[in-house]
Order: C-alpha cells, then structure tokens, then sequence
C-alpha cells in the first residue's frame, strides 16, 4: 500500500487513490486495472456520464478534445469524458472506445480496409 501510495501522491485526486487503495486491499480481482476500470465505468454512469478511450498518434489540443467530446456526446446522448492515449501505431486517425460501441477511423484501419478489398477476387 505504501508503494501504491508513493506512486499515486500528487499525481491523481484523492478520491481516485482511495479506489485503488481499496481494489488492492481487497485482494479478491484476478486483475486489479481491471476492477478500477469497471470502477471507473460505473462511478460515471452514477453520474450520467460515458467514458470514451481514444487512441491517437498525437496529443489532442483543447479545441480538439472539446469538439471530440461533443460529437460523442451527441451520439451517446449524454456527457462524454475523454481518456487519450498517444499510440504510435495509430499512425494517423483517432479509435474511439465508448461502452461497446467502436468508431475505428484510423489510417492503419483503412489501409487494411483497402488491403482485404484488393486482395478480393473481382
């Protein structure tokens, strides 16, 4: 726990320590970043929102992330708070996680999209 709490300090909110502290002491998760996104999962929707996971080559900029929100907010028709994480492999593009729905608009998707297409039989 000192470990955890050390690591933790300063770096996230109080509330969100105390969860992680709880899932360890706990012990009975097979997977303890699992539990806390489950966590994470129902402690938003307790307060009408979704959580979105967004993987993108670059970092998003405030006006990017704002007008990413709201179109997803449209769509999941309630408030939508971004999780970004830059992932090279993207290469261009963004792939949005919310709930069990996927919006994979990265170039390596379309470019494997255009792969399969040409390698079908005409």
């Amino acid at each position: 726990m000192a470990v955890l709490t050390d690591l933790l300090e300063g770096r996230v909110r109080l509330d969100t320590q105390l969860l992680c502290i709880y899932v360890l002491r706990a012990g009975r998760a097979p997977r303890p970043c699992g539990a806390l996104e489950s966590l994470v999962e129902l402690a938003a929707a307790e307060q009408g929102r979704r959580l979105a996971d967004v993987r993108s080559a670059i970092e998003l900029d405030d006006d990017e992330r704002d007008r990413l929100s709201e179109a997803l907010a449209r769509i999941a028709r309630r408030p939508v708070e971004l999780r970004v994480n830059i992932d090279p492999a993207v290469i261009g593009g963004l792939r949005i996680i919310v709930g069990d729905t996927i919006i994979d608009g990265t170039v390596r998707h379309r470019l494997e999209q255009l792969r399969e297409s040409l390698l079908q039989p005409a």
